[in-house]
């Protein structure tokens, strides 16, 4: 008997509410195989429900008759794994592996080196290539070494505020950005710049930077060299220690504003695209680092960069920031603040 419910066919009325549970592609296999048992004109051949499941004529066969013994369950996909493996390494030998593994920790290659060693002295002749041990392992769930700990980052700032800001420059298409930061809140300061020379740059670090401070940090730059004669008089007027220069090809040095700048970059692109507008890109850095100082508590801190460097914070800052970003959209046309 035929049931109709939905304008869809059914062989029976439980078999509705059955597939309901069933993936779709169960739904999909009753569909056709209700198609491929009614009669004609309603119904369709075998090469017809082959090519709608995409499967040949004995695999439409085979499916029909699992579904006559067992009903919906007989539309599921079965596992392909065997049912008998003949070849398989006895139990014994699959001991021998795991003890080896966990007494050594061992790679497959070198495991199978002992093992073998191990049935040589016992009398045995049969040998195992690293290719079964590896399958050996991956059966009992062993093939993936357990990770080892990592120990927890080895953090270093310096003591107080203004004992070492970093300094450097980066580009954001093209457009010359300087950017500050202090090494011990995470304080940081940036600005649009109309080249990278040296007067420029140092003009920059002595509008947007402290006025005095201990040290000072930059890369090998050919602005922040000693030997550059702006360089050497902005070391005189603002900084009472010392110069350090980064390692050569050895990021980490000045890591923390190299995330700083990654972040800043990304929401620049977020809001501006490619965009080469220096007015603009000057107005986002001032809403960013409203942001970045005022508002977004720093994770190893846990107080927000402009706490810890003045003690202090700007209770407006979301007023401030949310004015700024009402007068762009970004240019994926998807805008939070709308």
């Amino acid at each position: 008997m035929i049931d109709i419910s939905r304008g869809a066919l059914y062989l029976d009325v439980e078999h509705e509410k059955l597939l309901r549970m069933e993936p779709q592609y169960v739904r999909d296999r009753y569909k056709v195989i209700v198609l491929l048992l009614l009669a004609k004109p309603v119904g369709i051949t075998r090469q017809k429900a082959a090519k709608l499941l995409h499967r040949s004529k004995r695999q439409v066969y085979r499916i029909l008759e699992r579904f006559k013994e067992e009903g919906i369950p007989g539309l599921r996909l079965r596992p392909k794994t065997p049912k008998r493996m003949p070849t398989k390494s006895p139990v014994w030998i699959e001991k021998r592996v795991k003890k080896f593994l966990l007494w050594t920790g061992f790679s497959p290659h070198h495991l199978s080196i002992l093992v073998n060693e191990d049935l040589k002295r016992d009398g045995h002749q049969k040998r195992l290539y690293a290719s079964l041990t590896y399958k050996i392992l991956r059966r009992l769930g062993l093939a993936k070494r357990p990770e080892k700990p990592k120990a927890p980052p080895r953090m270093f700032d310096w003591k107080r505020p203004n004992h070492l800001i970093q300094a450097d420059l980066t580009d954001f298409y093209k457009v010359p950005i300087l950017t500050m930061e202090d090494d011990h809140s995470r304080k940081a300061w940036a600005t649009v710049l109309g080249n990278k020379n040296a007067d420029e740059v140092m003009a920059g670090m002595e509008i947007i930077g402290p006025q005095k401070y201990d040290n000072l940090l930059t890369d090998n730059g050919r602005q922040f060299l000693s030997t550059c004669p702006d360089m050497r008089e902005y070391i005189e007027k603002h900084v009472t220690g010392k110069h350090i220069h980064a390692r050569v090809r050895h990021p980490q040095t000045l890591g923390k504003l190299g995330a700083y700048q990654k972040n800043m970059k990304r929401f620049l692109d977020w809001v501006l695209g490619e965009t080469r507008n220096k007015i603009e890109i000057e107005e986002l850095l001032r809403a960013y680092n409203i942001w970045y100082n005022h508002g977004k508590p720093h994770s190893v801190l846990k107080r927000c960069p402009e706490e810890v460097y003045s003690g202090k914070r700007d209770e407006d800052w979301y007023e401030k920031f949310i004015e700024i970003m009402n007068n762009f959209k970004p240019w994926r046309c998807i805008s939070p603040f709308v």
